[in-house]
């Protein structure tokens, strides 16, 4: 994989915190209710990557890639977003 310049890297996590804000809250279609740690960058794929904490569980995160975070899922028969902003 060829190597993608910082400046390239940090557009790319600073447009992704703008859909994506660290400190924001997030439902998961299944219910739990997560906050948002940071954007990073998968190094081995450059592939960019949502860190979350559970609220209930803040001794814990988790991180996951970023079209995974955006997945439409089929949830009880329906469509659901996999995560929800909670405004």
């Amino acid at each position: 994989m060829s190597k993608i310049p910082y400046r390239v890297l940090e557009k790319m996590v600073d447009d992704t915190l703008q859909l994506i804000p660290r400190g924001s809250r997030w439902r998961h279609y299944k219910g739990s209710e997560y906050t948002i740690s940071d954007i990073v960058i998968i190094e081995t794929t450059n592939e960019l990557a949502v860190v979350y904490t559970p609220i209930d569980h803040p001794s814990v995160s988790f991180v996951r890639a970023l079209p995974v975070w955006q997945e439409t899922v089929n949830w009880q028969n329906q469509a659901a977003s996999r995560f929800t902003k909670i405004v």
